[in-house]
């Protein structure tokens, strides 16, 4: 969405934003950092050794703070442009739809001069500024456009690079949550806690502390559940936690003090290995590097991985050409981390203006967190009791970008300037530790001032902090939708009224923070990345790279357009105005909240003409086809099945014809389907397991893990075992306190949606 006030910067706006980079100029002016001279020191500086530090010329390429650039502005990174900058909205496990989008919008528009992110937003930004500084940006004698193709390659890249570090066994599993869930399930721990108390808990640990996981797992874990008062009660909370996975659930105030199961300080580290190998640091083969970006990036605009991976240059496939250079890379780094700089152990924005977002309690908020922390260590309930107007919206950056960030000169006056909050001049380790861990995978961190960090979700949109800091083209990398329910979910267990709420998230008109930023947004690339389960990669680098960019900014009409640019998206939260789906005010505080609303963002589920959504409505056997056909089979048609009781003219024929065909669905020996007759919890799980040919376990496994396994009819059992292996009910508060399976009562819309979405999210 191009600004809405001019197409080209009135001058009064220029005019304030030179005025305040020429007295604050950007980040990468001050003097270098001595922290970060001494990091330098431990290893050979190629700048160094080339004289390019103090001979006159800003060399933002370097690998430290050039003295030269003492004076230098935001339009010196970008090479005299208008600076281009990126804001990168979290999505969670979907980072890839990150790398696509970053890829497409480099190669056609240039390097950008800075960016802003929280929550796997920050993860971009930190790989933005390491491929800044690497071999593939870091090109002598080559002119703007060159290096534009060189760095979207190394984007281009990134999934391979992850991909061949994790066969490998030293970058971070996907699947480490997962894996441990059913790990959990199998071992029958669930069942063994409510029988035998230490038995539970000694299996539990045995699984968290195994040698292919224990590098992974948060340390502290393992603690409480040595020192806890009453470890059976953790453990509870701790399996809980695992069957929740990375649904990101906001029903439960104790997600902000119960330890996360991933160690994000390991996590930091593992996620320094791609960056460090994108900045060329540690040893790197520098020739073999700057012949693949020379060779490979040559006539790849517009191209896929996939694509340029099979292009032959000089007797070598591209793809085999980066694996060896991947391979001899890890090879040499082996036993040498000590000797070069790391990447997360340089401060945000060192090379490349920057700044990391994330939520801070403060205050009384941060008292009251630590009396809760206090009650869930001694096994007690939680009492929690926030204002909203004691939480903060905090950013990591260098002083002076900071200083614009929080200083307002854009004059914004909105909720979320108004919260701003100046963190500090973070180490990337420090920022990868706070913003990505979100509550529900890490409890609040706490920081050396005080204050409590519970992670990037309260910025889904850094657009005017960039605004801020002078930038005068920002591309907002985003999906289509609202806040959503987690984020929203977050701000209400927080004590956010739904006037907070409208004020920070409302799309449809100012003052709202949201509405603003995305007014502020001159281009956004309006991704549909929630779609793709979390296993495609490459279907999620691909609604990135390919999702509609809308700008009417003449700059990105220009020749080297996205082939994706449109003047209108029409999508809510990327269109100025657009409205986002139904609020279903009767959904506020479900614990299938966020679960329903991201079903009804992608088409799958409907409320009522009233607004509401029903969620404790009975669901039938037709509305149960509906549901499966708009989720898994693409809303195609299918050859018409013959049942007694189901009209050509029924609202749902379509859709019970393709869950018939498809093996989701089977009719009744009759012949006939029962399109209105309800449908059982159990009869859900079959479907749902007889469709997507699901595996794992057996009927036997649920009366050891489910009060109430053994009522599940003989017929269902094993299907309804291979869903819950599956993760399909890992929503514990559908469960309730008791846990109970209730598998033969009349399913809700809610657990359907639950069910559906989780499958879906496999």
């Amino acid at each position: 969405m191009v600004n809405q006030r001019n197409l080209v910067r009135a001058p009064s706006w220029r005019v304030l934003s030179l005025l305040f980079l020429g007295a604050c100029t950007s980040s990468l002016g001050e003097p270098p950092d001595p922290e970060a001279l001494d990091l330098a020191a431990r290893s050979p500086d190629v700048c160094q050794r080339e004289g390019r530090y103090a001979n006159g010329r800003c060399d933002r390429d370097c690998p430290l703070p050039d003295p030269d650039c003492a004076t230098d502005t935001l339009a010196d990174v970008s090479g005299g442009d208008a600076p281009l900058c990126l804001a990168y909205r979290g999505n969670g496990p979907r980072i890839p739809a990150h790398f696509g989008a970053t890829a497409r919008v480099i190669e056609s528009y240039g390097l950008p001069s800075a960016s802003a992110g929280g929550s796997s937003g920050s993860i971009s930004a930190f790989l933005l500024e390491s491929v800044h500084v690497g071999p593939a940006a870091r090109c002598s004698g080559c002119s703007s456009e060159q290096r534009a193709l060189r760095a979207a390659l190394a984007f281009k890249t990134m999934p391979a690079f992850i991909a061949r570090v994790g066969e490998r066994d030293e970058v971070l599993a996907a699947q480490t949550l997962a894996s441990l869930a059913q790990r959990v399930q199998a071992d029958g721990v669930p069942s063994l806690l409510s029988r035998d108390g230490a038995a539970g808990v000694a299996a539990l640990r045995r699984i968290l502390a195994s040698p292919d996981v224990r590098d992974l797992v948060n340390p502290e874990v393992l603690e409480l559940l040595r020192t806890s008062p009453d470890p059976a009660f953790h453990a509870r909370d701790v399996v809980g936690a695992l069957q929740a996975g990375l649904s990101f659930e906001a029903s439960d105030p104790s997600v902000f003090v119960r330890p996360g199961l991933v160690d994000f300080g390991a996590f930091a580290d593992r996620i320094g290995i791609v960056a460090d190998f994108y900045a060329g640091y540690g040893p790197i083969d520098r020739a073999a590097a700057e012949r693949f970006y020379a060779d490979c990036s040559a006539g790849s605009r517009g191209q896929t991985w996939a694509q340029i991976a099979s292009r032959s240059v000089g007797g070598q496939r591209c793809d085999a050409r980066f694996r060896a250079l991947v391979d001899g890379y890890l090879s040499a780094r082996r036993g040498r981390e000590g000797t070069f700089t790391r990447r997360v152990d340089e401060r945000v924005g060192a090379h490349l203006p920057t700044l990391v977002t994330t939520a801070v309690l403060e205050g009384p908020a941060a008292t009251a967190w630590r009396s809760a922390r206090a009650d869930y260590l001694a096994a007690r309930p939680v009492r929690w009791n926030v204002r909203f107007e004691d939480v903060g919206i905090g950013y990591f950056g260098r002083p002076r970008d900071l200083g614009f960030a929080i200083g307002d000169p854009s004059r914004f006056g909105d909720e979320k300037t108004r919260r701003a909050r100046a963190l500090g001049h973070a180490t990337w380790r420090q920022a990868l530790g706070t913003s990505p861990a979100e509550p529900g995978l890490s409890r609040g961190v706490e920081l050396a001032d005080g204050r409590i960090s519970v992670g990037g979700w309260s910025d889904l949109q850094p657009t005017l902090v960039l605004r801020n800091m002078g930038c005068e083209r920002v591309v907002f990398v985003t999906r289509r939708g609202g806040a959503g329910g987690f984020t929203e979910g977050m701000a209400r267990l927080l004590g956010a009224s739904q006037r907070d709420l409208d004020a920070l998230f409302g799309l449809e008109a100012a003052p709202s923070s949201y509405f603003l930023s995305v007014r502020e947004s001159d281009a956004v690339s309006c991704s549909d990345w929630d779609a793709p389960p979390t296993t495609d990669v490459d279907a999620i680098v691909a609604t990135g790279w390919s999702a509609p960019f809308e700008s009417r900014d003449p700059f990105f009409a220009g020749a080297r357009r996205v082939p994706t640019l449109t003047s209108r998206t029409g999508l809510p939260g990327c269109t100025l105005g657009v409205g986002e789906r139904p609020r279903f005010p009767d959904l506020v505080g479900h614990p299938a909240a966020a679960e329903v609303l991201a079903l009804a963002d992608r088409g799958v589920i409907a409320g009522f003409p009233d607004g509401r959504f029903r969620p404790d409505e009975n669901v039938t056997r037709a509305q149960l086809a509906s549901m499966i056909h708009h989720a898994f089979l693409g809303s195609r048609a299918a050859a018409s099945v013959s049942f007694r009781d189901v009209a050509a003219s029924h609202w749902a024929k379509r859709a019970i014809d393709a869950v018939a065909a498809s093996g989701f669905m089977r009719g009744y020996p009759d012949g006939t389907f029962g399109p209105e007759r309800p449908v059982t919890r159990e009869e859900v799980l079959v479907a749902l397991a007889e469709g997507l040919a699901l595996s794992g376990g057996s009927g036997a496994d649920l009366a050891r893990i489910y009060p109430d396994g053994a009522d599940t009819s003989a017929w269902a059992a094993d299907r309804v075992a291979h869903a819950d292996r599956n993760g399909l009910l890992a929503n514990g508060a559908l469960l309730g306190a008791t846990r109970r399976l209730r598998p033969r009562a009349a399913a809700t819309r809610a657990e359907v949606a639950s069910f559906v979405h989780r499958a879906l999210a496999r």
